[in-house]
């Protein structure tokens, strides 16, 4: 944070149930992408959800529904706890970042530890077009609930 900015540099801009609420909302959008890039059947976003869905359910589509949408609200949780307020574009930066940064993250966790089919999946272009939207959602909001204060 630097010396010069106008803003208190403690204050968060979402409490971490904000953040949760707002990391669920973006996760659907966050698919939505994923969907929409893919040309024709959006068969990665369908595999992603088939298959998170699959480790603990017999409807593997809704379960996997939830799951990701539960993971959303997690990550959204952890933005909010580490975002300050800053200005908005650089709020946007941060958004972006944060997206790629859970991309890089996926590739690595995903490409280690599971089967081909995901690992194709996080390893697109898409996914990380989805992800970046992920952050840029968790940025906006952010953005947005610091303006209202």
């Amino acid at each position: 944070m630097g010396a010069d900015t106008p803003h208190q540099s403690s204050e968060l801009l979402l409490t971490p149930l904000q953040g949760a609420v707002v990391g669920l909302v973006a996760s659907f959008p966050m698919l939505g992408v994923v969907y929409v890039l893919e040309p024709g059947s959006g068969a990665l976003a369908r595999s992603w959800l088939a298959w998170l869905g699959g480790l603990v359910g017999q409807s593997p589509l809704p379960v996997g529904l939830i799951l990701h949408g539960l993971i959303g609200a997690c990550l959204g949780a952890l933005h909010a706890m580490s975002q300050e307020r800053i200005p908005f574009t650089s709020l946007l930066g941060v958004g972006l970042f944060y997206g790629l940064v859970l991309w890089i993250g996926g590739r690595i966790l995903f490409g280690w530890l599971f089967s081909t089919p995901v690992r194709d999946v996080v390893h697109s272009w898409r996914w990380l077009a989805g992800s970046l939207s992920f952050g840029l959602l968790l940025a906006a909001a952010a953005g947005w609930a610091g303006a209202r204060r």
